[in-house]
């Protein structure tokens, strides 16, 4: 049999009692002579008393409040009576994050210092506020009563006796709107207001008395009575709303754009934390630039030039400039420390322009990479760089200082060009990116594809990454390592804790 109303507050009481039960005995230590505490001559804490910063809640569904306990020495352990009504995230030691989910009632609970604290939370899909619960007026008058609403603003007007007043809507004013209220005749009666998921109840009310004129016959105005709900000549506002000061909520998108800048302080303490040079981009194709430090400075990117360089390759083939086919002696004046394979073959072998590419994507191969610049040449690819005003050239050295943007665009490029064109080339660099064989950040963001071009050069890493999530984004690491050349643990860890904050950031705005 369904149950009634009265039996199913009993049910959400008796969960209560029980959850909060349950989280005193999880969070009380077991006594014995070995763990029981120092008695103290003085209790630095006597005087402080666990408390709730507010213990009753209006909270629309999809907002958030936070509830906050002072007094309290150590963690508070927090617990929900229904988290179908109301959930609760914990966010630091002595606060959380109660979220609205549907409407009911529910309370939430907190175990301080082995005390019991509970909040009522009543949770609607929206609250009305209204700045005057009486209006009088004579017939004829008019006054304005501003009415706020946390949550839908799909509220509607019931009122008895059209004889009396009549009333009809402002605009709205962000989350408030005015409701003007003319006299009609003597009389009284209550205007209503009405959320909609509780089409029966009132969530408002004002009481509207329209009374006869003075005997003095001289007319009263609505603009110089009294404050009546317009300005008057003495420059009465409209009363407004009296909204509750304790436990104020917010919209969820709002707590989303919180988030994204507790995450944006986060990068930054990672960055001040790491004792080197270093720039971070990233950059979400649906959403822009998400994050950037130093991502306009120019600094030695090693084989990260080997990914803008790729794409100018495939360029100068989709235009019938050579071909994946095309095949490449191996002579001496290629031959090149470092990364790579093709160095250890004899010379005089022949390879593919098809292998080079995903060699020197694969593998970082610098022999495939100067190989590639002896058929390529330098020239047009300086050119592709001077046409977006960046400062990046091939000279005596092929190995020039990049940023993160001009990284960033050639990857972003590039991975236009694999959806877009049936080129290959394009491809078979796409291929090698996935397929590279090393990266710290797929290490950390292990969710999905992720194209990486890696570079080292001196005490300089850098990785140049395309994470293909549901919300894919470019991110770009730059940094300046040890003198030899090699990782170091703290290396390693810069790398990840960004990856792993910057995939946050992503989530939080794009998703």
């Amino acid at each position: 049999m369904p149950l009634n109303k009265r039996t199913l507050h009993i049910l959400n009481k008796l969960a209560g009692l029980f959850l909060s039960l349950m989280i005193l005995l999880c969070s009380a230590p077991a006594a014995s002579a070995e763990n029981s505490p120092p008695v103290l001559s003085a209790d630095i804490n006597a005087d402080k008393t666990p408390a709730l910063n507010t213990v009753n809640i209006d909270l629309p569904t999809d907002y958030y409040s936070t509830l906050k306990v002072t007094g309290v020495s150590g963690n508070v352990k927090w617990g929900s009576a229904d988290s179908e009504i109301v959930s609760v995230e914990p966010m630091s030691k002595n606060t959380a994050d109660i979220i609205g989910r549907k409407p009911g009632t529910a309370y939430i609970f907190a175990v301080a210092d082995g005390k019991i604290l509970r909040c009522r939370v009543n949770v609607a899909d929206g609250f009305i506020y209204a700045g005057s619960t009486d209006e009088e007026m004579h017939p004829g008058e008019q006054t304005k009563v501003r009415v706020s609403v946390l949550g839908s603003k799909d509220i509607s007007i019931k009122y008895a006796g059209k004889r009396f007043f009549v009333p009809s809507w402002g605009k709205w004013s962000g989350n408030s709107i005015d409701i003007d209220i003319k006299g009609v005749s003597p009389g009284s009666g209550s205007l209503d207001l009405y959320t909609a998921d509780k089409p029966d109840k009132p969530a408002c009310s004002v009481n509207i008395t329209v009374t006869d004129r003075p005997d003095s016959g001289s007319p009263w105005s609505a603009k110089t009575s009294r404050n009546n709900g317009f300005d008057d000549k003495a420059g009465n506002a409209v009363p407004e709303p009296v909204i509750p000061d304790e436990g104020k909520v917010f919209p969820l998108n709002e707590r989303v754009t919180d988030t994204y800048e507790s995450l944006c302080g986060e990068m930054d303490k990672i960055i001040a934390d790491y004792p080197y040079e270093c720039a971070v981009l990233l950059y979400s194709p649906q959403e822009g630039s998400l994050y950037s430090h130093n991502a306009d400075r120019y600094m030695p990117g090693g084989s990260t030039v080997k990914l803008p360089y790729a794409y100018y390759c495939c360029l100068e083939m989709e235009k019938g400039n050579h071909s994946l086919d095309e095949m490449i002696v191996y002579r001496p004046k290629h031959k090149a420390d470092g990364a790579g394979v093709i160095r250890n073959y004899a010379y005089g072998t022949k390879w593919s322009i098809r292998t080079l590419l995903d060699y020197s994507m694969r593998y970082s191969d610098n022999t495939a990479y100067y190989m590639l610049i002896s058929v390529f040449g330098k020239e047009g690819f300086n050119k592709m760089a001077d046409s977006r005003g960046y400062k990046v050239r091939l000279g005596r050295t092929n190995y020039p200082n990049v940023d993160s943007e001009f990284l960033s665009t050639s990857m972003l490029r590039l991975h236009e060009k694999v959806i877009s064109s049936d080129n290959d080339c394009w491809q078979t660099v796409w291929t090698g990116l996935l397929e590279s064989e090393y990266s710290e950040v797929r290490k950390e963001i292990n969710c999905c594809d992720t194209a990486v071009k890696f570079g080292l050069l001196r005490e300089y890493y850098s990785e140049v990454c395309y994470i293909d999530s549901p919300s894919p984004y470019v991110l770009i690491i730059m940094s300046k390592t040890n003198n030899s050349g090699e990782h170091r643990d703290g290396d390693e860890k810069f790398f990840r804790s960004v990856a792993r904050c910057a995939d946050k950031i992503n989530k939080v705005r794009t998703e």
